[in-house]
């Protein structure tokens, strides 16, 4: 195969949400170049937030064929995710940056980048794939947005034959498992007990998540709730932050941690296979003396019509 980088002509606007990424190839990963301004009503001087900006990008989706959601995350949500994967103060580090005072009645602006790389998502098995971008009329309250523009790069890898396809993914693209990316939301009310609440999802293979609470528990895991209960995780919230900074070698986002089920639940580089246990079997669990909401971002793998068992052998997925 080859690898190609490709910039789309088309680009997102304010009247255009939707842009066409091409079936051509497969996509490997996007890169999201994203500038935004708004005007600053507020009657003040005011000091914008990168965190309203990413606000405003209220959902970021990529779908095939119209039905199959394969990211759907906030801007906010990439923004978290990508700063696990970059050293704390460079750049192009979204979340560190920071804005100067804007006069009353004068635009602010931001330019950034956000990359979608989750898997290989298998183009040439699509009729269409599609960028999608609700963005908020505003990013702050009497700070309406003026203009915004996002030009997509697509990391592309380009097979010199058919062969070559069906060698690495199969006939029938039955080796391939594509990215599912996307977030739910469930409240945990205070509580002095180490509490299972979030029920795990189904149906696909889970390779993690990134857990983000408005309010950090005291402790924080994972339960086993049948047959029996048993605990799978329970860990400080403080060692939690340090295991994953030293792991990802950077700093971890405020109040959220990264999940990763390859290798500390399952130990098998793939995960947990969702197909295997019935919904409510596996919960999220925490410990917290105030209410806290938790935003879980699930890292999943679709498999294809037909798969087997993850583990049978012989059976490979990419």
């Amino acid at each position: 195969m080859k690898f190609h980088e490709n910039t789309t002509p088309q680009e997102i606007n304010l009247s255009n949400p939707a842009v066409e990424l091409g079936n051509s190839s497969i996509h490997d990963a996007y890169a999201l170049e994203i500038n935004i301004s708004a005007k600053n009503e507020t009657g003040s001087a005011k000091v914008p937030t990168i965190q309203e900006f990413l606000s405003a990008f209220e959902q970021i989706a990529v779908m095939s064929d119209n039905t199959r959601y394969h990211y759907a995350l906030t801007g906010l949500d990439i923004a978290r995710r990508n700063a696990m994967t970059m050293p704390q103060g460079i750049p192009s580090r979204v979340l560190d940056k920071t804005f100067t005072s804007v006069a009353d009645d004068a635009t602010m602006s931001a330019s950034f980048v956000l990359t979608l790389d989750e898997g290989d998502l298998i183009a040439l098995q699509h009729d269409t794939v599609t960028l999608k971008a609700a963005i908020a009329k505003q990013i702050a309250v009497d700070c309406p947005v003026t203009a915004c523009t996002i030009n997509t790069t697509i990391f592309e890898k380009i097979p010199e034959s058919v062969t070559e396809i069906v060698g690495t993914y199969g006939a029938n693209f039955e080796r391939a498992l594509e990215p599912k990316v996307y977030a739910m939301e469930k409240t945990l009310p205070s509580t002095t007990e180490f509490t299972g609440f979030f029920d795990l999802p189904t149906g696909s293979l889970l390779n993690g998540a990134m857990l983000h609470w408005t309010v950090a528990p005291s402790q924080v895991g994972m339960i086993q709730v049948v047959p029996s209960r048993s605990e799978i995780h329970r860990v400080n919230w403080a060692t939690a932050v340090a295991r994953d900074e030293r792991r990802l070698r950077t700093a971890m986002p405020s109040n959220t941690l990264l999940m990763d089920y390859n290798s500390e639940w399952m130990l098998n580089a793939l995960g947990k296979d969702g197909r295997t246990f019935n919904r409510g079997d596996y919960q999220i669990a925490a410990k917290s003396a105030t209410e806290t909401k938790l935003r879980y971002v699930s890292f999943e793998k679709t498999f294809p019509a037909g798969a087997g068992a993850v583990f049978e052998p012989g059976n490979r997925f990419l």
